[in-house]
C-alpha cells in the first residue's frame, strides 16, 4: 500500500511539472517579422531611404536555422537601390570560419504578389552538417534601401502605400516551421509645394521662392509665369517680375527619368514703391536713474518684416550722446526692444531717438524726442534688487535706486497715512513702510529710529506718526517677547524631571 501511494504521489508530480511546462510555454511570446521603421514619409521625388525587416523574441528552442520573407511595395512610387543583410544571424555561427549565414535576394515582380523583394538567409551548419548555436533575442535581418520616384501636387491627394510582409517563413533544423506573427510598415509622401516672399510682391524687386530641399541630384523646374523659365539643383531661387499683374507659378521635380505631378501658386506683383515705414515709441518724459525701453516697430506696406540693417543713436543738445545700436534687441518679426539706463547724472533737457533701417533696397529713418527731467516726485510701488518701479500718477518708472542716491530722511504724514520719505538725486520719493521693509528699533519720546532697506534715520513723530510708529514698534518687541517666550517654555519643558 506505501508502493502504491508512493507510486501516486510521483505521478501526480510529474503531471503537475508537464503542466507548469505547458504554461510556461504558453506564456511565452511568439516570434514576429517587422518592417520598420512601422511609417516612413518623404518631402521630395528622389529621396531615399532605409527600411529594416526586423525579427523579435526568437528563442533558442525553437531552433532557427532560415528565415525568408518578400516584402512587396508598389514600383510606381518605389525603387529599389539597395538590398543589405542585417547583423542579426552573423553573431550565431556554427561554421568554423565566416562566412556565418548564406544570403540571397530578388527584386522580383510576379502574378502572386506584384512587385516585391525577396530575401533568404541560412546559417551555415558546422562540418558535420549539424547546428548548436540558435538564434535567440532580437535584430535586424535585411536592409532595403528605397527611392521615392512618385509625388503629386494639389488638389491631388498624397501618396499612402503599405509595405506588405508576404510568403514569410520561419524554418527549424528539422525543416520544420516555426509559428509567427507579422506587422507590415506604412510608406507616404508629401505633395510637391513651394512658398514664395514677401508676400506682397514688388515689380523691379526679387521675389523669393522655395521649394523642400533634396539631398540627392533632384532638378526643380520653374515657370514663373511671365514668359520665363528656370532649371535649378538647389531648392531656393529669386526672380524679378518687371510689370505688374497677375502671375501663375508651376514647379515640378525631377529625377532620372521620374519627374513629379506640377505644382502652382498665383501671385500679384504690385507696383514697385520701395518703402520701410520705422515707428519709434519713447514716451514723452524720464529721469536720471530710471531704466527705459524704448520701442521699435519697421514694416513695408503695412506689414511687419525684419530689417536686413538697423542702427539707433541718441542725442542731446544736437550732439551724439550714446550710440545704441549693439542693444538693438530683435522680440519679434519687425519688433526691436531698445533697453537705456538714463545715468543718475544725464543733464536734463530735450533728448532725440534717432532709429534708421534698410530693408533689401528700401531703406527707412524716424526720431523721437522725450525730457528728461531734473525732479521726480513719485511713490514706490514695489523694489526688486535695486530697481524700483514707482509711479508718478500717470505712468509706471523703473529706477535704479543706487544710481540716484536713494535714502530713507524721515517719515510725512499724507492724508492721514504714514509713508517714508526718501531722498535722491532727482527729487523725493514716497513708500508705505513695508515697502521698505521699515522697522521701528527704538523710540524715546517722539523720536523714533527708523531701519530700512535704504538705510537708518532718525525721525520726529507727530501725534499720527507716533500712533503709528509705537504701534509698529510694539509689534516688534511682542514678536520679539514671544520668541523669548518661547525658548523659555521649550527651556522648562527640556528640564523638567521625568515621573
Amino acid at each position: 500500500m506505501n508502493k502504491n501511494f508512493t507510486a501516486c504521489v510521483i505521478a501526480l508530480q510529474l503531471v503537475i511539472v508537464a503542466f507548469a511546462v505547458q504554461t510556461v510555454k504558453a506564456q511565452e511570446p511568439t516570434p514576429s517579422l517587422a518592417i520598420q521603421p512601422a511609417e516612413y514619409t518623404a518631402n521630395i521625388i528622389g529621396e531615399t531611404f532605409d527600411v529594416n525587416v526586423t525579427i523579435a523574441d526568437m528563442r533558442t528552442d525553437l531552433r532557427l536555422v532560415m528565415p525568408q520573407f518578400r516584402v512587396q511595395y508598389d514600383n510606381t512610387a518605389l525603387e529599389v537601390v539597395d538590398i543589405e543583410e542585417g547583423p542579426f544571424l552573423k553573431q550565431f555561427g556554427n561554421a568554423a570560419e565566416p562566412p556565418y549565414t548564406f544570403f540571397i535576394n530578388v527584386t522580383d515582380t510576379s502574378p502572386d504578389y506584384g512587385s516585391n523583394v525577396l530575401v533568404g538567409i541560412l546559417i551555415w551548419p558546422d562540418e558535420n552538417g549539424t547546428w548548436s548555436n540558435f538564434p535567440e533575442g532580437s535584430g535586424t535581418l535585411a536592409t532595403i534601401t528605397f527611392k521615392a520616384i512618385k509625388q503629386t501636387a494639389a488638389p491631388e491627394s498624397p501618396i499612402s502605400l503599405t509595405l506588405t510582409l508576404n510568403d514569410t517563413l520561419l524554418v527549424d533544423d528539422g525543416i520544420g516551421e516555426i509559428a509567427h506573427e507579422t506587422v507590415d510598415g506604412q510608406y507616404g509622401m508629401d505633395t510637391l509645394s513651394f512658398t514664395y516672399s514677401p508676400s506682397v510682391a514688388l515689380a523691379g524687386k526679387p521675389v523669393f521662392f522655395s521649394a523642400p530641399e533634396a539631398a540627392n541630384a533632384v532638378t526643380y523646374h520653374w515657370d514663373f509665369g511671365d514668359g520665363t523659365s528656370a532649371d535649378t539643383t538647389t531648392n531656393t531661387l529669386g526672380h524679378v517680375y518687371s510689370t505688374i499683374g497677375n502671375y501663375n507659378v508651376a514647379l515640378a521635380c525631377s529625377i532620372n527619368d521620374f519627374t513629379s505631378s506640377t505644382a502652382t501658386e498665383s501671385i500679384t506683383v504690385s507696383p514697385s514703391q520701395p518703402s520701410l515705414d520705422v515707428t519709434i515709441d519713447a514716451g514723452s518724459i524720464h529721469f536720471n536713474g530710471e531704466v527705459v525701453e524704448f520701442n521699435v516697430l519697421t514694416a513695408s506696406h503695412g506689414e511687419a518684416v525684419d530689417a536686413t540693417k538697423i542702427e539707433a543713436y541718441l542725442y542731446n543738445g544736437g550732439v551724439l550722446n550714446t550710440n545704441l545700436t549693439s542693444e538693438v534687441r530683435t522680440i519679434d518679426t519687425g519688433l526691436y526692444l531698445i533697453p537705456y539706463g538714463i545715468p543718475a547724472d544725464a543733464p536734463a533737457g530735450t533728448y532725440t531717438l534717432l532709429v534708421k533701417a534698410e530693408y533689401y533696397n528700401a531703406m527707412g529713418t524716424n526720431i523721437k524726442s522725450f525730457q528728461i527731467s531734473p525732479t521726480l516726485t513719485a511713490e514706490i510701488e514695489n523694489i526688486k534688487g535695486d530697481i524700483a518701479t514707482v509711479s508718478n500718477g500717470v505712468e509706471n518708472l523703473r529706477l535704479n535706486l543706487t544710481a540716484i542716491n536713494a535714502t530713507i530722511t524721515g517719515l510725512i504724514n499724507s492724508q492721514g497715512v504714514t509713508l517714508a520719505q526718501i531722498s535722491t538725486s532727482i527729487g523725493t520719493l514716497t513708500a508705505k513702510l513695508d515697502t521698505i521693509n521699515a522697522t521701528i528699533t527704538q523710540i524715546n519720546g517722539n523720536t523714533a529710529t527708523l531701519q530700512s532697506m535704504l538705510g537708518e534715520v532718525e525721525t520726529k513723530l507727530d501725534s499720527t506718526q507716533s500712533t503709528a510708529a509705537t504701534m509698529l514698534y510694539a509689534t516688534t518687541i511682542l514678536s520679539a517677547i514671544a520668541v523669548i517666550l518661547a525658548a523659555a517654555i521649550l527651556l522648562t519643558v527640556r528640564k523638567k524631571p521625568s515621573s
